[in-house]
């Protein structure tokens, strides 16, 4: 079904949401977001990830690593690249539905890319507010798709050749074209080509080398002011340590080096860099952590450390850190963040972790997923809870009762693939994202349909 607000129907494939992603937020804020968790201000109430995925997924949107599309991390939460060997048995899917590989979130839109490449897209089109609320597929690209990651108004896609290709809206200068226009199609980044993994943040993208180099492009912080964009992609990595992983979050990025190393700079309001101070920087900052994985939220960072523990840092007034403490208790000078990572109890064999704008989940090698922070419109995946409730130590998603290969979340919205390759959501849909067909808000998983292999 398509809604179009005063404007001939676009699929929204093509421009995503203006809304706040899994870990990004600004000027405009989408509806479910403005309704997000009480006290969540102007920088946590993620999306994306991004990470992020976020993260992430970010939202994330990666090649082999789930930060961020891991959101999100903050804008494009996003997880791993799931392979056809990995699938069950395509009979086992619906009739004429194809595997998911891949599944990214941010804002008010979705995106995933199927077992063959093909890429769809649903949810809030920011710029001709068309709403799409089951998957359309995303043409114009050239090569063969195998990462996605979405986040504040716009999203990017990796193809298997390694370019990227970017569309929505561009006046941060983040979809890396070199202008400020805004594109309802697919476009190619500029003199960017080797990329294996990326990355969308609040109004920033990244990406990953083939060299280790970490390249970025788009705004460094909120501010509009020209000196803080770079409108083409600029190196911001090239260490001897190669970039393994990269998450971005609201106004923060961090890399995860070959060795391990977690690296941070950006925003540190809260002190979500993670290197014991509350000053901003634009240059690197190490954190004492040797990680398996990491995923930048809004306004915190959590890493997976070598023993599967998980440590989150930064801002913590809606329990996304999952210390069991808010940001009210805190009597520190950061009156609501942590500088240094704090290990989350109650978790252990952790695989990945996903950081959103204010909730994070854990997904364990066996055993259930677990989450902490805001329970808005289910987020925790234990079903509905009480407006604004917030879990400040990690519960389990109980509503998550088979294995997850990944999670993906955006602004009140969240998906996750199951190992069959079904993908379900769950969450805000007040604009589509949740891709069932209808507006009306789940706050348990439901399956989606509509991806076809060719």
């Amino acid at each position: 079904m398509k809604v179009a607000f005063g404007t001939t129907p676009l699929s929204a494939a093509l421009v995503l949401s203006l809304a706040v992603a899994g870990c990004h937020q600004s000027e405009v804020l989408g509806e479910d977001a403005m309704n997000a968790g009480s006290g969540a201000g102007m920088g946590a109430g993620m999306s994306a990830g991004m990470s992020a995925g976020m993260t992430g997924g970010g939202a994330a949107g990666m090649v082999a690593n789930n930060s961020g599309t891991s959101g999100a991390g903050m804008g494009g939460s996003g997880a791993d690249t799931m392979s056809p060997d990995d699938m069950m048995n395509p009979d086992d899917m619906m009739p004429g539905d194809c595997a998911v590989a891949h599944v990214a979130a941010g804002g008010d839109s979705t995106c995933a890319v199927t077992v063959t490449g093909a890429l769809y897209c649903w949810g809030r089109n920011a710029v001709t507010e068309v709403i799409d609320t089951r998957p359309e597929r995303v043409t114009g690209i050239m090569g063969d798709v195998v990462a996605v990651s979405v986040s504040m108004g716009f999203a990017c896609a990796l193809v298997e050749q390694g370019y990227v290709w970017c569309w929505g809206i561009n006046d941060h200068g983040q979809l890396g074209t070199g202008n400020s226009d805004d594109e309802r199609a697919p476009v190619i980044v500029a003199d960017l080509d080797d990329v294996e993994q990326i990355e969308t943040g609040f109004n920033r993208a990244c990406a990953i080398k083939g060299n280790g180099e970490v390249w970025c492009w788009g705004a460094h912080s909120l501010s509009a002011e020209e000196a803080d964009i770079d409108r083409t992609p600029v190196r911001v990595w090239d260490r001897a340590e190669k970039a393994v992983q990269v998450s971005a979050g609201l106004e923060h990025v961090c890399v995860r080096d070959e060795n391990g190393g977690v690296h941070c700079m950006g925003s540190n309001v809260y002190g979500q860099l993670g290197a014991g101070t509350d000053l901003s920087s634009e240059e690197w900052l190490t954190v004492d952590l040797v990680a398996t994985d990491i995923s930048a939220g809004f306004e915190h960072t959590c890493a997976i450390d070598e023993a599967s523990d998980v440590w989150c840092w930064g801002r913590a007034d809606e329990g996304q850190i999952g210390d069991g403490t808010t940001g009210e208790e805190l009597s520190n000078a950061m009156v609501t963040g942590r500088p240094t990572p704090v290990r989350v109890d109650g978790v252990s064999n952790a695989r990945a972790i996903h950081a959103t704008a204010y909730y994070s989940c854990a997904v364990p090698w066996m055993g259930p997923t677990r989450c902490w922070g805001t329970n808005q419109f289910g987020a925790l995946g234990y079903g509905q809870g009480e407006i604004g409730e917030v879990k400040l130590s990690p519960v389990d998603a109980t509503a998550l009762d088979f294995y997850l290969p990944q999670l993906a979340a955006g602004a009140d919205h969240r998906c996750v693939v199951r190992d069959s390759g079904e993908l379900v959501c769950w969450g805000a849909n007040s604009y589509g994202a949740v891709g069932d067909g209808t507006l009306e808000h789940r706050f348990e998983p439901v399956s989606i349909s509509g991806l076809a292999c060719d």
